[in-house]
């Protein structure tokens, strides 16, 4: 009469295989925590979120200088390719000057 049913017998091993893998569970949640708690990386936290927040607005700032730089080039682009095509822009201009009676070319 001593002995259980295996009904009973399963159900006491589910109980206490739980109930330690929940002891194991807790106690591996507890020690994570403590360790991260303790972790000296822990304290610069806040240093590392202020350099990203400084990365960030060099970059904006570097992205807003590049906006400028846009036009410049462009000019710069125009003015340096002038030279090469001033005659011609010259000659337009004395034709349309003159109402396409004179072609430019001094004839």
């Amino acid at each position: 009469m001593d002995e259980q049913s295996p009904i009973t017998q399963d159900s006491s091993d589910t109980q206490a295989l739980s109930r330690r893998n929940a002891m194991w569970k807790g106690s591996a949640m507890l020690l994570s925590a403590v360790a991260v708690s303790t972790s000296p990386d822990a304290a610069y936290a806040d240093i590392y979120d202020d350099k990203e927040k400084e990365r960030k607005i060099k970059a904006k700032a570097d992205g807003d200088a590049g906006k400028k730089l846009v036009p410049l080039i462009g000019f710069g682009g125009i003015a340096l390719s002038v030279p090469f095509f001033l005659p011609n822009l010259i000659r337009l201009g004395k034709k349309v000057g003159s109402g396409g009676e004179d072609d430019g070319y001094g004839n």
